[in-house]
Parts: C-alpha cells; sequence; structure tokens
C-alpha cells in the first residue's frame, strides 16, 4: 500500500515538473541530424532526434529539467523522490528537484531537507512557514518585503522578492526584480535571446550594428537558417516549411487531461 503511494505521489510530482520545464521543442521536430545534436537535450538514435537521457545530460541542463536531478554524488539522474534530497540553498528544493519543498531549518550537515509539498494558500500562511511552499505546480510562496506571505509565479521576473531574483535568473535593478532585455546585452556574441527568468517568455533579440551598436529587440526571424533556427532561439523554434517558427506549446496541448488524470490520482490517494 505505502510503495503504490508513493509511486502515485512521484508520478504527480514528475508531471507537474514537467509542465514547468517543458519550454523547448520536442527533439522529435528536429529533423536534421546536425541540428539536433546541437541541442543539449536531445540526441541522434537510430535515424531519430530523441530526448536524452537523464545521465546523459550536463549539470546546469539536468537541474532545471523537471524528470532531471543531479544526486548527490554530483550526476544526473531521473528525478527521485522529494525526500531523497538536500540543497545547500532551500530554493533549490523546488528549482532544481522538481516540485518539492524545504524544510524551514538546515540539518547538523548544513543542507535543507527536501520533501513533498502540500498546496496550500500562501496568503493565509505564517512567515515562519511561508517559504518553499507552492499553491500549485505553477505558483510558489515566499517573503515580500513587509515579511508578508505571498504567491509568486515561477514563470516571472517582476515583482520576485530581491533574495531570490538572482536565483530564478532574474535581474534585480534599484532595488527591483525584473527579466532581463534585449538592451542589457552588451556583446555582439551573446545578443541571442533574453527569457523572463528559467522558464518565462523568450524574447529574440538581434544586434543592430551602427555608428551605436545595440542588442535590440528581434521583428522576425527570416534571416534564419536551418542550422541557426534553433541554435540562436534555445530551441524554442524549429525549421518548418522553409521557415522558422515557433515550437507547438505541448503543455497547454496537454493541459486538460493532465490536469484531471492528476485529480483521479489524488482521489486515489484519499481513498486510500
Amino acid at each position: 500500500m505505502i510503495n503504490l503511494i508513493s509511486i502515485i505521489q512521484i508520478f504527480i510530482f514528475n508531471i507537474l515538473g514537467a509542465l514547468i520545464a517543458k519550454y523547448q521543442c520536442d527533439c522529435s521536430l528536429f529533423v536534421d541530424e546536425v541540428v539536433c545534436l546541437g541541442i543539449e537535450t536531445c540526441d541522434w538514435i537510430n535515424d531519430l532526434c530523441v530526448q536524452k537521457d537523464c545521465s546523459n545530460i550536463d549539470e546546469i541542463e539536468c537541474d532545471l529539467m523537471g524528470k532531471c536531478s543531479l544526486n548527490p554524488e554530483g550526476k544526473c539522474e531521473a528525478t527521485q523522490f522529494c525526500q531523497e534530497y538536500q540543497v545547500k540553498d532551500e530554493i533549490d528544493c523546488m528549482i532544481k528537484k522538481g516540485n518539492c519543498a524545504a524544510q524551514n531549518k538546515k540539518n547538523d550537515a548544513g543542507f535543507y531537507q527536501c520533501k513533498n509539498y502540500i498546496s496550500v494558500d500562501c496568503n493565509s500562511l505564517a512567515a515562519e512557514n511561508c517559504t518553499n511552499n507552492y499553491e500549485d505546480g505553477q505558483t510558489f510562496c515566499w517573503l515580500n518585503s513587509t515579511k508578508q506571505c505571498q504567491s509568486y509565479s515561477i514563470n516571472s521576473c517582476e515583482g520576485l522578492p530581491l533574495d531570490i531574483c538572482s536565483k530564478l535568473n532574474c535581474k534585480t535593478s534599484i532595488g527591483i526584480c525584473s527579466s532581463f532585455k534585449c538592451s542589457d546585452i552588451t556583446s555582439q556574441d551573446q545578443c541571442k535571446y533574453v527569457k523572463d527568468g528559467y522558464w518565462g517568455v523568450l524574447t529574440l533579440c538581434n544586434w543592430k550594428d551602427d555608428s551605436n551598436p545595440t542588442c535590440i529587440d528581434r521583428i522576425d526571424t527570416k534571416d534564419f537558417t536551418n542550422q541557426t533556427c534553433s541554435k540562436l532561439t534555445d530551441a524554442r523554434y524549429y525549421w518548418k516549411d522553409e521557415s522558422c517558427v515557433s515550437c507547438p506549446k505541448n503543455y497547454e496541448d496537454n493541459s486538460n487531461s493532465q490536469v484531471y488524470l492528476i485529480l483521479y490520482l489524488i482521489c486515489i490517494l484519499i481513498e486510500l
């Protein structure tokens, strides 16, 4: 019985993690071997582009994919139960170990122990119980500037508390957390795209090379080729019908069926 409950729990968490982390194209959309091998999370096997096994994904990409996590030995593996992980920074239970919460205090070894989260109403939590809780898979709780518990979207930098701003790959400027803009990029080599945190919307950039060289928002993808389309767009665009087009939003297409499945599994847990 306990094993069944554990299996259902980790299945639910992995679904939610995938909902957050699916910001790139499905590997199957890359039909060219060279293009496929240029995508960090894809591999070319038997003339098909497929998702890499977690064990073959590097450290940085591993910790930002819902289905993969670094184990205590620093190796990438399929995400395990939340209780299997300890982290140095409590928010890493959330953003690097799937949708996990964290104990409020460090253990004797100086780490935060990750744990399963229970959906809560952030506004109803006392300050000491706030951090590292979720309202749902994409909305989490954290203390605001007045030390009140508030809900925040994991898909947006705007208004995030300053103590976690940079940890979610956002910009801190004049005491405000916000997303990076193309204009923040000062090098032509780096002028490709910016993202609203790790999982928010992506803005394509273009280098304006004139008397005042500047990185600006890109208007279109007409000058991209099959070889540069995915490479210069964080794999969020792919080559189709001789054009560089944005990837289908798979998580939106399947969201209803996944929500129903999660609710069904929760009902099973309650009955057990």
